[in-house]
């Protein structure tokens, strides 16, 4: 019986290596709370005001003030963040925020000195073809599972971060083929034991967001899948705690594309001619009632 039980538990285990279909629309972050994992110098999440009462008339009223650096929890790292000219969180077009979405599975090989390399991405390629122009890239160390236990996920030992991350040789090949952004399940897109960065440069240099502490689930397809980024929309920010989902090619939810939404205007108000098609109506309405009266029968 134990025999059994035990060979199902393997059994099970490695299934969940194994990359699977994606059929469903999947959240790719964790919720911030105050307990959610920043990076050493920065400032983590706290509320600083609470408030959640019944007024005397029994109507209910909740409001909450927080503080918060920007690179905590899954997060989106803005160009900027270490490219002088890069776009600010506020200034990412539209159309790079929604994309066809890859996974580069290392978890199988995945410990704290782990990086990605070309070799990895050549492999995935023979697989699956060159990867898309536009796309937006998942790297899956595995290392979500040890999310809630900050010791191990930030591999801190004298005082040195120790986690996997992308190589400087292999940030460079996913510039060349021309990517759009780029998430890893980890603390940083760097390995925990970097000093100069230099993946988050190279990348950024090149206006490819960044994306960290990302929820990747274990069967996380090689593709197959969209992926929709949604940043808190901070002006001037060097990045922003982050929303990411999912979407599986098959599902019909009508996102728009990339293509699409390069002629959305966004601005700080909504111009008058936006509600012509209102006015129209309205107009239309007023001369239906003239005619008959100023009745609808």
């Amino acid at each position: 019986m134990w025999s059994l039980m035990a060979v199902t538990l393997v059994l099970a285990a490695a299934e969940a290596l194994v990359p699977g279909r994606l059929d469903k629309i999947t959240d790719l972050g964790w919720s911030i709370h105050e307990d959610t994992v920043h990076w050493p110098n920065n400032k983590a999440f706290v509320y600083t005001n609470k408030i959640a009462e019944e007024k005397p008339d029994g109507k209910w009223y909740a409001s909450n003030d927080y503080c918060s650096g920007e690179h905590l929890g899954t997060h989106l790292d803005a160009p900027y963040h270490f490219n002088k000219f890069g776009w600010k969180v506020g200034d990412i077009p539209l159309e790079k925020l929604i994309g066809k979405g890859i996974c580069v599975n290392l978890q199988e090989s995945s410990g704290a000195g782990t990086t990605l390399q070309p070799g990895h991405i050549d492999n995935w390629e023979r697989r699956n073809g060159k990867i898309p122009k536009g796309s937006i890239v998942l790297i899956n160390f595995g290392w979500g599972a040890r999310h809630y236990e900050h010791e191990s996920y930030m591999g801190l030992v004298n005082g040195t971060l120790h986690f996997p991350g992308v190589s400087a040789s292999a940030a460079q090949m996913l510039v060349d083929r021309h990517i759009t952004g780029i998430g890893v399940d980890t603390a940083s897109i760097d390995p925990g034991t970097s000093t100069d960065f230099k993946a988050h440069r190279i990348l950024l240099q090149a206006n490819i967001y960044n994306m960290e502490n990302l929820k990747i689930p274990l069967w996380m397809p090689e593709k197959g899948f969209n992926l929709v980024v949604m940043p808190i929309n901070l002006r001037d920010g060097t990045g922003a705690p982050l929303r990411i989902f999912a979407v599986p090619n098959s599902e019909n939810v009508g996102l728009p594309t990339p293509e699409a939404l390069k002629d959305v205007v966004v601005s700080d108000c909504t111009p008058w001619y936006a509600h012509t098609w209102l006015v129209l109506l309205s107009l239309l309405v007023t001369v239906m009632y003239a005619v008959h009266g100023f009745s609808i029968y």
